[in-house]
């Protein structure tokens, strides 16, 4: 016997999972379903979402110029950001160099929070690289003697909410 009730919302998913998924092809943005916080928060905050599947994940624009940026992203209660996976070099000087390059180079470095219910992105500040790079940097130096010696010889560090809250710009 057939059920006859008026469709669920759960059988909505599909047609509008489709549907995002042909608009970001369209606008030529990324489709992997990772992603798509990145984009949600670069859209609300005036960024623009990198289409390439390298370098910055959005740029922001300031005084008509547009200038890259990273982006953290949480579900937590508290606001924060994660940098993991951070490739180690032969020593510190060319390691503080990398960072330089990696951490400074991005003009702002966004952290959005987003309701792990609702999806929406609850709030989001930004700092810049060189702030960013202050705060992770002695996280990295302690770590790094030892770093090599671990199964997975990569840096990592974070920036919690009361370094955002107290050095950030609320975007939303």
């Amino acid at each position: 016997m057939l059920d006859k009730s008026p469709p669920s919302k759960v059988n909505l998913i599909p047609q509008l999972i489709t549907e995002v998924m042909t608009i970001l092809s369209e606008e030529g943005l990324s489709t992997d379903p990772r992603k798509l916080r990145e984009i949600q928060a670069s859209i609300q905050t005036g960024c623009q979402p990198n289409s390439e599947k390298s370098g910055p994940d959005c740029f922001y624009q300031e005084d008509g110029q547009w200038y890259p940026a990273e982006r953290k992203s949480c579900v937590t209660k508290n606001i924060n950001g994660s940098y993991t996976g951070i490739s180690v070099k032969s020593s510190w000087d060319e390691q503080v160099e990398y960072l330089n390059s990696k951490v400074k180079a991005m003009g702002r470095h966004y952290f959005d929070r987003f309701d792990p219910f609702t999806g929406a992105l609850v709030e989001s500040w930004y700092l810049t690289g060189e702030q960013v790079f202050d705060i992770i940097l002695p996280m990295l130096k302690k770590a790094y003697p030892t770093t090599l010696n671990k199964a997975d010889p990569r840096l990592s560090a974070s920036v919690c909410m009361t370094k955002i809250k107290q050095y950030g710009t609320q975007a939303i």
